[in-house]
């Protein structure tokens, strides 16, 4: 009955060691488990990150694009109106350079007219001179 009794307590033993080694083992397997879902959790939460910086960095990027196109709109702008006004100064160059000739046209036709004048007068005096001479 001892020996009953010694086989017993040693089965108990067995069986405490059993479920203490089960326990560890379930522990460990729990352990495991909860660092899955951690990494699981910081990855998740990385590429949600990752995406928002994604985002961001996408958003800036078009804002940029619009401030450049908007420079570059700005600069064509200034430049259309630097060409219109070097148009407008050259063409009033070119007016004042056909007014200066029409008024040197007219001058040189009042001048020739003037030459003819005096030059028949000089010849109607000369010959009067001659006349009177003679």
């Amino acid at each position: 009955q001892e020996r009953e009794l010694v086989r017993e307590r040693e089965r108990e033993r067995e069986e405490v060691i059993k479920v203490d080694r089960e326990d560890r083992e379930k522990a460990l397997e729990m352990e495991r488990e909860k660092e899955r879902q951690r990494e699981k959790i910081e990855r998740v939460t990385r590429r949600k990150r990752e995406a928002v910086e994604h985002v961001k960095e996408t958003e800036r990027q078009q804002e940029l694009k619009h401030e450049e196109e908007l420079m570059q709109k700005a600069f064509l702008r200034e430049k259309e109106e630097r060409e219109r006004k070097l148009h407008n100064s050259l063409q009033a160059v070119r007016e004042g350079d056909r007014e200066r000739e029409r008024r040197d046209n007219r001058l040189t036709h009042h001048q020739a007219h003037w030459n003819s004048i005096n030059s028949a007068s000089l010849s109607l005096s000369h010959t009067h001179s001659s006349n009177v001479s003679n």
